[in-house]
């Protein structure tokens, strides 16, 4: 029995470590691409020692200086408390978050019942496990599944369990048995997903945010940290979708080189923008003057990221997108607890702040 169970352990560690290097050479090779690609200028060896010494003090060695670089670069601020993708991934994620099932909390077919206090978009049907139901937990059959969708003009259906990067994500409009999503009728559409999927009605989105791109949901993006009994609010900003793109995901096909993120003051204002190629913009494609723009009741906003993270300890950094309704009320996406993005940095600052030595010192012991 003892031997099966230190056969198991070791290849549980075995298996985290490979998933370390993977993770670790990965992003070494995309923040090379990067820095090469839109050619940032170099640090000095004296900024290069500075952020190796900072790092050694809580016993990491080696750290890759290339995202400080590409940071550095876009933003002209130089921070040796700037966090490495390939660091935040493999050491400070999942120190501070429990990883081993975040699958089934982070399904967006369970939002509703997660997060009941915060407005979420109407839902047509919920894909689990292959079985159709409403939002009421009814079994549907796929006949009914078809012709609730048909009394819609305009719906949404994405992957409930990974829609990352705005992956597989359709948005598609209705017209009698027909969409307009490569003319498929509408049962084809739905089978194009095989399970764990949600079909919902388009979002419309309040006036203010729909004028920096019309053809997206354009939203806020915050990142949380639950600290000390407190959730802070480590970064803040708006992602807009590009010309036509139906979503605001700089990484989704239809969005191209146009679209971009701003930064969120503390009052709910933007600063100037960047492009998903890195390049600072000061207005939007709809051509507002970014810097200086307001979020309708962005003080609600951040109340509403702050008590739904207090429901879910299991996760103590959280990347939430808040959308607005027409009436100025947040309206909750998704979340995400993995793999967050922290490319932001440029945008946005250092990731923890104040905090850096903080969480550094927590994950200093936990790195295997």
């Amino acid at each position: 029995m003892d031997f099966f169970k230190l056969s198991a352990g070791l290849f549980k560690r075995l298996r985290r470590y490979s998933i370390y290097q993977k993770n670790k050479r990965h992003f070494i090779s995309r923040s090379k691409t990067l820095v090469n690609e839109i050619k940032c200028r170099k640090l000095t060896n004296a900024q290069i020692k500075e952020i190796r010494e900072y790092y050694a003090r809580f016993g990491f060695k080696n750290i890759n200086t290339k995202w400080h670089q590409f940071y550095t670069h876009i933003s002209g601020e130089f921070y040796k408390e700037y966090i490495p993708v390939e660091f935040y991934i493999n050491v400070i994620e999942p120190q501070l978050n429990m990883l081993t099932e975040p699958e089934i909390l982070t399904d967006k077919n369970l939002l509703d019942k997660l997060f009941n206090t915060i407005e979420q978009p109407e839902t047509i049907t919920k894909n689990i496990n292959g079985v159709f139901l409403d939002e009421n937990r009814t079994i549907l059959d796929f006949d009914e599944v078809v012709d609730r969708c048909k009394k819609y003009s305009k719906l949404i259906i994405k992957p409930s369990l990974d829609s990352g990067g705005g992956k597989n994500i359709i948005v598609f409009e209705v017209n009698g048995n027909k969409t307009n999503y490569q003319n498929m009728p509408v049962k084809e559409l739905i089978n194009l997903y095989d399970k764990n999927f949600i079909i919902q009605k388009y979002f419309t989105q309040h006036k203010q945010m729909g004028n920096l791109n019309s053809s997206s949901v354009n939203t806020i993006r915050i990142q949380t940290l639950l600290i000390n009994s407190e959730v802070e609010i480590l970064a803040s900003f708006v992602r807009i979708g590009g010309k036509g793109a139906v979503v605001d995901n700089a990484s989704h096909p239809t969005s191209g080189k146009s679209a971009m993120v701003c930064n969120v003051s503390e009052d709910g204002f933007l600063n100037v923008g960047y492009r998903s190629d890195s390049h600072v913009v000061t207005k939007s494609n709809t051509n507002i003057e970014l810097k200086g723009y307001q979020i309708p009741n962005y003080t609600d906003v951040k109340i509403a990221v702050k008590n739904l993270h207090k429901q879910i300890p299991y996760f103590r950094i959280v990347s939430w997108d808040i959308a607005i309704s027409q009436e100025a009320k947040p309206v909750l996406i998704e979340y995400n607890v993995s793999a967050q993005g922290v490319h932001h940095q440029f945008a946005t600052g250092t990731l923890f702040g104040k905090l850096t030595n903080e969480i550094l010192t927590q994950c200093k012991i936990n790195l295997f």
